[in-house]
């Protein structure tokens, strides 16, 4: 009875085993078993919780990039622009032209004396100037124009005179003419400077009894050819007052 316990026990063994070789045949055919699923998809999130992260992934895209990127912390925002560049430069001009009409086409007006005596037009230009060119200093790096004078002004005034260079000097101005209120506070600048060469010419006219309308002409954005051509009016006025005189006398 007892040899007998053992021989049941190898049968039910060799039983099992085969029972259990198709099994890892299938397994050994389909290959290494694949990892388990992760938690997140075992467990999804409750729908309230997905539809909270739907509602931010939207929102995200939806806000605005910023302009210049993502500020570094700490930096310090571009100051806001007191006065549009263009709309400086188109009042300007549109404002100039006909001021310069009444001087030149209308000399014996009363009008155009007052203007001509009145520091009202340089001044206005001067103001918008200034506040164009705090803006272009406070925006521009290294202070713009103004680092650039007084870097040319500290090499010229610490280095002697024969070793100061300024071969770079015309071309580093010619780059910060790439900056918009640079470039509309240099108009303004001619303007009212060429504007003042307008007034002197005008009143000196005035007093000698001189013609100015075609040398105020010119100094409307050539200022110094305006001059120029008033001291020749001048000059050929007077020689021809004096040769009248002569003839006169003799």
């Amino acid at each position: 009875m007892q040899a007998l316990v053992p021989a049941r026990r190898g049968v039910a063994a060799a039983g099992a085993a085969d029972r259990l070789r198709p099994a890892a045949a299938a397994a050994a055919a389909a290959g290494p078993s694949s990892p388990p699923p992760p938690r997140c998809l075992r467990h999804p999130p409750p729908l309230r919780q997905r539809l909270h992260q739907q509602q931010r992934q939207q929102q995200q895209q939806q806000r605005p990039a910023p302009a210049g990127g993502r500020r570094r912390a700490g930096a310090a925002a571009p100051p806001a622009a007191l006065l549009s560049p263009d709309a400086a430069f188109s009042a300007a001009s549109a404002v100039m032209v006909p001021l310069y009409g009444l001087l030149a086409l209308a000399p014996r007006s009363r009008l155009a004396r007052v203007l001509a005596a009145s520091p009202a037009v340089p001044a206005a230009l001067a103001a918008a100037y200034a506040c164009l060119l705090a803006q272009h200093c406070l925006a521009a790096p290294g202070g713009g124009a103004l680092g650039a004078a007084a870097a040319l002004l500290r090499s010229t005034v610490v280095a002697p005179w024969p070793a100061v260079d300024v071969s770079g000097a015309v071309a580093g101005l010619a780059g910060l003419f790439s900056d918009a209120a640079f470039t509309a506070a240099v108009w303004l600048h001619l303007l009212a400077l060429d504007f003042c060469q307008a007034q002197a010419v005008f009143l000196d006219g005035l007093s000698r009894g001189v013609p100015t309308p075609h040398s105020v002409l010119l100094c409307f954005m050539f200022g110094p050819l305006g001059l120029l051509s008033h001291a020749a009016t001048c000059a050929a006025i007077e020689a021809l007052r004096s040769v009248r005189a002569r003839r006169r006398a003799g």
